[in-house]
């Protein structure tokens, strides 16, 4: 295993010729600048050469080695004999020009040295050092994964040869290993080989550490470039990464975990169970000559690829599908086991018969519910491939490293987090997964709702048939008849679910009538009568449950007054039957007093936008005047419970049904939802939201959901459905930090005569920030760094710098009013001091055996250094969003109406504010150096605004602080010329200061 461990030793001897290089040709240029005669820097040129001499005559490969290595690791060694001839060629100019004391030589010997060193040959320098590095990055990768695919004991081998070349290199480096936490260790191997090499390197800490941030950096590139090139069909011959079993799991679940979401199984979980003995006929065979419906439980066991099941809005399909999805204890009363179903046993009731077209090959079965009332994601395109991918991948996580070989390959080599995907990766992710999932299994997908999906019905009936392609792999959907989807699906075995439930509908109504003692009298008393009634309602329905549903409720308002059964006919006639004109009358009977206050519940589940838990629900559900004088603390579960009941009471008397409190897979207490997405439909009508609206002016929504996230946070642990998820301190702040933003997120939106209100709420939230963390500063800071603006965080590569203090969490979001309040002259908070860390001086390699045996998430791996200023500009928090389109420009100029200085200096480097932003601005153009002036113009266009606002705010703009932040110099003056000159500033002249 020497070998191994002699390739990364040298590859850190390339890294410090680069470091070198780069030195050299800067001072090169520097001796070109000063024009006259530069003797001083010359000398001092020398010096360096000298300084480095010895390190890099490491860069020489014995030749007892060299065989070994040349055949194993070609790359390093190739690069390490370029290294050697650019070094040698270096000193060997210098010893040929000869550098002297004698004043009157000085002269001659520096203009010896730039006819040697023109301008021609310090570029040519530059560019081999550029060809250098990304050839000590691909040399890197490669020796990387000739490690990863070793065995365990090779692999800890190799770390311990890494330790005794380290310990060997400095006989200090033990007693400076002071920190001994393993929150702090290093667990990958791309990681310790960084830090080894980086260890060797002869300068200061902080060049150490960003030498290391851009090779790890590089790598991960390299990574990306020759991964992403393999044309990969799956069965190739890439090398297997070689893990131990414990982080090999830890992994996968680390790769899983980024596919879920919050919400996935929750419309699941609120579709209304199946009545008992409803649907049982779908596993049945129809009756002989019956036309209305293919077979269900032969399409299960044979090979026909889809089966459609449509039907009218309310009549059911999507309770039908749960039913068929589920398992068979979570609707029968003889289970009595109390354990809780996994997903996988979730399709019991269907597994047997699909377990007949599966033969002996294991079968996956996944679902997904699509949801147009509930979150976002649950109707959205995201939504269906994140959770089709989470369930495949459940069964079968073996496949990861075939369907995602960058993500699992960065991973493996260096923790690295799985980034986001965009709705196209995932797109081709899901197509993958599924491909790759049915070689070896039998796969098969229900997907209910299509007519609720969010996106291009085109495009995901397009998928379906993608997915249908496969051999191994069928689907059920279910939809309402919208010819989009019966042009798609009308030759496949179907069923309309209205034509099947009649006889269901009548045991519905049997039911539910028999359980009322009202009825049960008038049974008595007129028993003929009775049971035309259930026909009559039933036949009105024409197999609409829904309607039923709401039709049974109201006739059974009226059997505590011992109605008669012709009285209930005729209440029965009254009743439209169709959904919104039914929906209509409700509205109309109620009360007008109750009417108002069932307008503020419409008015707050359509803010809400998702199903807000009934405890939030009902500390919305206070007096404007209450919100100042309720006392912000955390209830008990008895006080909890009795909220709960009085909004149940509450829903329940104002809106007729329109509304409940159901069953939630977050909260133990229940959540506000609409009784069904026609009800959302409805009250979301022009003419019908008018009348909401008219019924409830004045009504700030936003004040209230400010006030009920507030409290929220304090009781987010008491409301947790799961008590074990109460023990995960991880999803507990994930929790607090999700209350927070959105707490933050209506405090930005609340009407102007409730600021004051509002600042009043947000002073209490950053005092229960006390109650909850303590004194302790760092975790406080921690916590306001890490809340996202959105559920879905941000990629927070992209984002340089946030503030730690609450008003820079409130910046960040967007709450202009709280800002405006608080905020001094100057706009900079005071900041938590930090020295820089010199985190390669504090590793040891030793402790990296340990992701052998198992992996813990990492800290970050390279802290920040910028702590050098007592202050923080709070402009850096409005100007640092992870896209352009999130900046808020009014938060900028208040910013900047309140004396912010986009010249305020960041780091001991001399970046400031505004040289952060153009460095923004050339990332953003980065790629189109090669464009038209008009497509320069299109890429920058949304950042030319801000641009101005902090030019007229007095940021220094030059060509030198662009030049000089530009990987290619040529682009960044164009950037200046082209559009920040002429378009954006309008400037008359050109400042070069070069």
């Amino acid at each position: 295993m020497a070998e191994g461990a002699a390739a990364f030793a040298i590859a850190g001897n390339v890294l410090q010729f680069v470091e070198f290089a780069t030195k050299f040709g800067n001072k090169c240029r520097e001796i070109h600048r000063a024009g006259g005669s530069a003797p001083g820097d010359l000398q001092s040129l020398r010096y360096l050469v000298e300084s480095q001499q010895a390190a890099l005559e490491r860069l020489q490969i014995p030749e007892s080695e060299r065989s070994l290595l040349s055949l194993q690791h070609p790359e390093v060694t190739k690069v390490a004999n370029a290294c050697t001839r650019h070094f040698a060629e270096i000193k060997n100019s210098l010893d040929r020009i000869g550098i002297t004391d004698n004043k009157t030589a000085r002269g001659v010997v520096v203009n010896a040295f730039k006819a040697t060193w023109n301008r021609d040959k310090i570029e040519s320098l530059r560019s081999e050092v550029a060809s250098l590095n990304q050839n000590l990055n691909t040399a890197l990768l490669n020796s990387l994964r000739d490690y990863a695919t070793k065995s365990e004991g090779q692999q800890i081998a190799i770390l311990e040869r890494l330790d005794i070349i380290q310990e060997e290199s400095t006989g200090a480096f033990k007693s400076t290993s002071l920190n001994e936490d393993e929150d702090t260790a290093w667990y990958a191997p791309g990681d310790a080989v960084i830090a080894f090499i980086v260890r060797s390197l002869d300068a200061e800490p902080e060049e150490r550490q960003k030498s290391a941030v851009e090779l790890r950096r590089g790598v991960l590139q390299r990574i990306h470039l020759t991964t992403a090139s393999v044309n990969y069909d799956g069965d190739g011959d890439r090398p297997s990464i070689t893990l131990s079993r414990n982080r090999e799991m830890r992994l996968r679940a680390v790769f899983l975990a980024s596919f879920a979401y919050k919400v996935m199984d929750d419309r699941h979980s609120r579709i209304i169970e199946a009545h008992q003995e409803t649907f049982r006929w779908i596993f049945e065979h129809p009756s002989a000559g019956s036309e209305k419906w293919s077979n269900f439980k032969d399409w299960l066991k044979s090979d026909n690829k889809l089966y459609w099941i449509t039907g009218k809005a309310g009549s059911g399909k999507s309770t039908l599908m749960k039913f068929i999805c589920s398992p068979v204890s979570e609707y029968h009363s003889q289970n009595t086991t109390d354990t809780p179903v996994s997903r996988g046993a979730r399709f019991e009731r269907c597994r047997n018969d699909l377990m007949e077209w599966a033969g002996s090959r294991p079968l996956i079965i996944a679902s997904f519910y699509f949801w147009a009332s509930g979150n976002e994601l649950e109707a959205s395109p995201k939504g269906l491939y994140m959770s089709l991918i989470f369930q495949i991948l459940q069964h079968c996580p073996e496949i990861i490293p075939r369907v995602a070989p960058v993500t699992w390959e960065a991973m493996s080599l260096f923790n690295e987090k799985p980034s986001r995907l965009t709705e196209a990766e995932l797109e081709a992710m899901i197509r993958l997964v599924v491909t790759e999932a049915q070689k070896e299994r039998n796969l098969c997908l229900f997907i209910d709702g299509l007519d609720e999906f969010s996106g291009d019905l085109e495009k995901l009936i397009a998928l379906i048939e993608v997915f249908l392609q496969c051999p191994n792999v069928k689907v059920c959907v279910s939809s309402r008849p919208w010819v989009v989807f019966e042009e798609a699906f009308q030759h496949r075995p179907s069923l309309k679910l209205e034509d099947l439930t009649y006889n269901d509908i009548r045991k519905f109504i049997a039911k539910r009538f028999s359980e009322e003692e009202g009825f049960r009298r008038l049974s008595i008393r007129e028993p003929e009568y009775a049971e035309q009634l259930e026909d009559n309602i039933a036949t009105k329905a024409v197999g609409v449950f829904l309607w039923v549903s709401l039709v049974v409720k109201s006739l059974l308002s009226g059997m505590g007054n011992d109605d008669r059964v012709s009285d209930m006919q005729r209440r029965l006639d009254l009743l439209p039957p169709e959904l919104e004109n039914l929906y209509n009358a409700i509205l109309n009977s109620l009360d007008p007093f109750y009417f108002q206050h069932a307008a503020q519940y419409f008015r707050l589940l359509e803010a809400w936008r998702i199903s807000p838990s009934v405890i939030l629900f009902s500390f919305a559900d206070e007096e404007i005047e209450n919100l100042t004088k309720l006392p912000i603390r955390e209830y008990s579960k008895t006080e909890l419970r009795e909220r709960t009941e009085t909004m149940r009471r509450r829903i329940n008397s104002r809106c007729l049904g329109l509304l409940e409190v159901a069953v939630s897979p977050t909260s133990s207490y229940g959540s506000v939802q609409y009784l069904h997405k026609t009800v959302r439909d409805f009250t979301l009508r022009p003419k019908v939201n008018t009348k909401i609206r008219d019924a409830t002016s004045g009504f700030d929504c936003q004040i209230r959901m400010c006030f009920a996230y507030l409290l929220g946070f304090l009781n987010s642990r008491i409301e947790d459905r799961y008590e074990s998820l109460q023990d995960d301190k991880y999803l507990e702040e994930l929790k607090k930090q999700r209350l927070v933003s959105r707490c933050l997120k209506a405090a930005s939106e609340v009407e102007p005569e409730n600021v004051q209100i509002m600042i009043n709420l947000l002073d209490s939230l950053c005092e229960a920030f006390t109650r909850v963390f303590g004194s302790d500063e760092i975790v406080r800071a921690d916590f306001f760094r890490s809340v996202k603006d959105t559920d879905f965080p941000m990629d927070e590569k992209r984002v340089t710098a946030k503030g730690s203090s609450f008003l820079s969490l409130t910046v960040r979001l967007g709450v202009r009013e709280y800002v405006k309040n608080k905020m001094r002259f100057g706009c900079l908070e005071p900041r938590l001091s930090a020295e820089p860390i010199d985190s390669f001086g504090r590793f040891k390699i030793s402790r990296i055996k340990n992701l052998l045996r198992g992996f813990k998430s990492r800290n970050t791996l390279y802290p920040s250094t910028d702590e050098h200023h007592l202050h923080w500009p709070l402009l850096m928090d409005a100007l640092y969003r992870s896209s352009i389109s999130e900046i808020r420009l009014d938060m900028v100029r208040l910013c900047l109406e309140h004396g912010a200085d986009p010249n305020f200096q960041l780091r001991s480097d001399g970046s400031t504010i505004w040289s952060q932003w153009v460095d923004r601005l050339l990332i953003a153009g980065r790629g189109s150096e090669n464009q038209t002036r008009e497509k320069h113009l299109e890429i920058l266009r949304p950042y030319w605004p801000i641009t101005k606002l902090l030019s007229d705010h007095g940021a220094t703009l030059t060509l030198r602080s662009i030049t000089k932040s530009s990987a290619d110099p040529s682009y960044g003056k164009l950037l200046y010329e082209i559009v920040l000159r002429r378009e954006v500033l309008n400037l008359t002249r050109l400042r070069t200061d070069l």
